[in-house]
Parts: C-alpha cells; sequence; structure tokens
C-alpha cells in the first residue's frame, strides 16, 4: 500500500512526541528553510513538484561539461528510467514529467560508484532529493537503502520506488519496522528510512553493513548536529562492511552554513581518510583503519586525472590543498605555524560553525605523513575508469534531447519551474 501524507504526518508527528528536542531539531531541513523552498505537500496530488528539481536547466551543461556524453549502455539505462518516471507522473498524477537535470545529474554518481563498487553492493544514501540514483542503482541490482529528512522529498521518493520496483520496497514510515537491528540489506531490497527513524538515540543498535553510503550536495548544507550523527553513523556502518567502506560523495552542497572544509574537519575528527579528490567534485573517505590497503607503492601512484576527463576546481579544495602542503613542516618547523594558522583561518572566516583551531591543526600535523588520495587504489579505479569512458563513442546530446521530445505529447520537455526561470532570466539560466 502506497505511503500516504497522512500516514507520513501521522508516523512523524508521534515520532517527534517521543523524540529528544535535539534530534528534531537536527532533522529539520536548515537551508531549505532559510532559503524558503518548499519541502511539505498537503495532498498526493503535490508530488508531482518534485519530480525533477534541484537541476533545472542544468542538463545540457552537465552532460557536456562533467558526462562528457553517455556511452551506449549509460544511454540504455537512462532511456530506461526516464520512461519509468514519465509513465509513474502521467499514471500518478494526470500529467507526464520527464526526470531531465536530476537524472542526468544522478548518472555522475552512477557512473564513478560502478566503478568503485560491483552490483550486489549495499549502498546507503542520505537526501537522496527526486531518488533517481536510487532508481538506477536498484535497477542495475546494487542493495539500495536512503533517508531524507524533508516530507515531500521522502514522499515521491517512496511512491517513485514502489511504482518502479513492487514489493522490493521495504518502506519503514508509517508501520512498526525499526531501522536498529535490521542486519544485511536483502538481495534486491530497496530501504527507506524515515528521519525519526535513522536518527534514534541509541544509534550503536544500526547494525546494518554498508559498503557506499552516499551524500551527494548535503553536507554543508545539514544542521550540524545532524551532520556530525550522520558522519559518525555511517563510520559504523561502513566498518561492518566485508568489503569495501567508502563514504562517497558528489559536491558537499552550498556553502552558506559551512564551508567544505568546516565539513571535512568532522570527517579527520572521526578518523576517517580521503582516499580520493579531484578539487571539490567527487571526494572519497574510508575508516582510518581500512585506508592502508588502499595505498598504492609511489611507483604505482597514478600521476592524476586524464586531461580528456577534466574536473572543475574550487576555492576551498585549493586552499585545503594548500595545508596539505604544509603538514609534513608543522611538526619540526616552528616558523610554519604562523603560516597553517593564516590559511587555517582564511578557509574557516565564512563559516558560522567553525572547528577549533587548535583542533584542526593538530589535525594537519598528525597526518603530515599520511600518503596522498592520488596515490590509492580508488584513485586508480576512478582515473582508470575516467579514461576507458573517455574512449567510448558517446551519445550526442542533441539524440539524448530527440529522445525525450518523443515521450512528450508536444515535445516540449522542460519542467514548470525550468518555464518560470527562462521567463525571468532568460534561457541561459540554469540553477
Amino acid at each position: 500500500m502506497s505511503l500516504t501524507v497522512t500516514r507520513y504526518n501521522e508516523g512523524e508527528a508521534l515520532a517527534m512526541e517521543a523524540q529528544p528536542n535535539r534530534i528534531t531539531e537536527a532533522c529539520r531541513p536548515e537551508l531549505f528553510l532559510k532559503a524558503g523552498y518548499p519541502v511539505e505537500v498537503k495532498t498526493e496530488a503535490g508530488l508531482i513538484r518534485f519530480a525533477d528539481v534541484m537541476h533545472e536547466n542544468r542538463d545540457p551543461i552537465d552532460y557536456k561539461d562533467l558526462l562528457h556524453g553517455f556511452t551506449a549502455e549509460e544511454f540504455d539505462l537512462f532511456k530506461e528510467v526516464t520512461a519509468k518516471v514519465g509513465e509513474f507522473t502521467e499514471s500518478r498524477f494526470g500529467r507526464k514529467v520527464l526526470p531531465k537535470g536530476a537524472l542526468t545529474r544522478a548518472m555522475l554518481s552512477y557512473r564513478h560508484i560502478r566503478w568503485l563498487a560491483e552490483p550486489g553492493s549495499a549502498v546507503f544514501e542520505i537526501g537522496p532529493g527526486s531518488g533517481y540514483l536510487g532508481a538506477l542503482l536498484a535497477t542495475a541490482g546494487y542493495r539500495y537503502g536512503a533517508s531524507d529528512i524533508t516530507q515531500g522529498f521522502y514522499l515521491y521518493q517512496s511512491h517513485l520506488w514502489e511504482y518502479m520496483f513492487g514489493d522490493r520496497l521495504i518502506e519503514l514510515a508509517g508501520n512498526d519496522l525499526a531501522f536498529t537491528g535490521t542486519g544485511d540489506l536483502p538481495s534486491g531490497a530497496v530501504l527507506h528510512v524515515p528521519w525519526w527513524k535513522y536518527t534514534v538515540v541509541q544509534p550503536e543498535a544500526v547494525t546494518t553493513p554498508i559498503d557506499v553510503f552516499i551524500a551527494n550536495h548535503a553536507l554543508c548544507e545539514m544542521n550540524l548536529y545532524s551532520m556530525c550523527y550522520t558522519i559518525k553513523l555511517s563510520r559504523q556502518m561502513l566498518s561492518a562492511s566485508e568489503k569495501y567502506g567508502y563514504f562517497f560523495i558528489e559536491g558537499t552542497g552550498g556553502e552558506m552554513l559551512r564551508s567544505r572544509a568546516a565539513t571535512f574537519h568532522y570527517f579527520d575528527q572521526n578518523k576517517f581518510t580521503q582516499v580520493f579528490e579531484d578539487g571539490g567534485l567527487i571526494d572519497v573517505l574510508v575508516p582510518e583503519e581500512r585506508a592502508s590497503r588502499l595505498f598504492l607503492p609511489k611507483e604505482e601512484a597514478s600521476a592524476g586525472v586524464p586531461a580528456s576527463q577534466p574536473a572543475p576546481q574550487n576555492t576551498a579544495a585549493k586552499i585545503r590543498r594548500r595545508v596539505g602542503v604544509i603538514r609534513g613542516k608543522i611538526a619540526n618547523h616552528g616558523g610554519v605555524i604562523p603560516v597553517a594558522i593564516k590559511v587555517a583561518r582564511r578557509l574557516l572566516s565564512k563559516t558560522s560553525t567553525q572547528p577549533n583551531l587548535v583542533e584542526l591543526l593538530h589535525a594537519v600535523n598528525t597526518q603530515a605523513e599520511a600518503p596522498r588520495p592520488d596515490e590509492t587504489v580508488v584513485h586508480r579505479q576512478i582515473t582508470d575508469g575516467r579514461a576507458w569512458a573517455a574512449r567510448q563513442p558517446k551519445v550526442e546530446f542533441e539524440d539524448v534531447r530527440k529522445f525525450q521530445r518523443a515521450l512528450m505529447p508536444n515535445g516540449d520537455v522542460r519542467s514548470d519551474d525550468e518555464r518560470f526561470f527562462q521567463y525571468v532570466f532568460g534561457t541561459s539560466f540554469y540553477s
């Protein structure tokens, strides 16, 4: 039976009466609320608003600059999910909406996860948005779980995944099933966990082993308590994995609440080691006790991201690498410490939730001898994967658009949000 707005709201209301205030506070969509972005619906009909959001008018740019085109196999999967979403929106809401921007961006994470973990692996995502990375992974044979704190997105995910996967969806909202003690994700499962069962008073009881934990465009936008809880809980779940134990990030999100560097400080506090980074596009971390087996001998270390697959840079990542340059000097060269302090202060100056500077410098010092992320098996897997993808024949973007137009009765593939943006700002605008 589909999760209704009433069942979700009743389950949330009961949970809020029992949950401590700080957990309820942690699980509010802080940035969305500050920005005024709608996160709730009154009826199921309102869920269509979440069918293709947060990436308006961006799919041509992401296709060209981030994905550098689909391979034939990727295009087949993209078409399969696109057609299913079109059928779903038309049957449930009486109007077809296609997942353009959100699904195109999800393909970037899907591609990288395929290079890191084979189908059948257990993956868990926080903040899945419209749910399309989950749709891709579950369709491709991964065991998938997810949690979201926003009512509208959560309900859209639930309805979509029920339509696509039927009884494979294990929906924990609106019933007595618990997340704690669930054990391994069943083969073929899509596990959906509401915030009040994901964020629990006794998180030590969450025993589900996860091979890849995913947080895309979310960490910098989360309430601080929630972000710290997620990092700590993910470590617990990843450490239980018998295979990988990767924390995968495709963008840390907008830095209005805290900086990327401040976010990575909390990974350091929880003893994670970064095993891949390329300037802020993709990051992969592992619990530090798993890191040693992933580092390559220096003579085998990869030289870097192939020029055929460039990755965008950002200022925070550049400053973080500058901090890395001085790591090895701090312990033995007192004169370098003021430079480290200046860099750290500059790095953290725009965040309202700054980690303690002494703790940051201690973390920098104690990691002085750590191998770089470009000397790892993970770096090799991703750079080899990108080089392989660069050699494959690619589908032209116009062929993607032609496929999408053919699914729409009038050939117009724009969402209502995109039409609004294009009227206000022009056709070149993207969110």
